[in-house]
């Protein structure tokens, strides 16, 4: 195990060095979901009725969406997230697309979990044979 991490320590390292501002652009762009929550509180549509929080059905799982990045960032960063977990097989990683840039968050969620899924069932099978 030491070894592993000796080896994912340079992966990390080449990350921080490909998104060296990452940490403060993360920092920069967080807004709080108490704040988002608070919003939308003690307000009312036209027709008196309380405006909601709508919370898509999403399913359950890990999503980083990579937005900006070249392909070989990407490669460093999701090698080191991966690294940073106990279990990164159950991580699905996303890229931005111009396809998907429209779509609403929870729907493109929801594709990208499907995708994951389906890919764990290949390499299950992959590995039976």
């Amino acid at each position: 195990m030491k070894i592993i991490k000796q080896h994912y320590k340079g992966k990390l390292d080449q990350a921080v060095q490909a998104m060296p501002q990452a940490k403060e652009l993360a920092e920069a762009s967080t807004l709080p979901y108490n704040r988002l929550m608070s919003e939308t509180q003690n307000q009312t549509r036209p027709d008196g009725a309380p405006v909601a929080p709508v919370v898509p059905d999403v399913p359950v799982g890990k999503l980083i969406l990579f937005h900006g990045l070249t392909p070989p960032e990407a490669q460093a960063a999701m090698r080191a997230v991966k690294a940073a977990l106990s279990t990164p097989a159950d991580l699905a990683f996303a890229m931005t697309t111009p396809t998907n840039l429209g779509w609403p968050v929870a729907e493109l969620v929801t594709h990208v979990m499907e995708e994951h899924r389906q890919l764990g069932v290949c390499r299950a099978l992959e590995r039976e044979k």
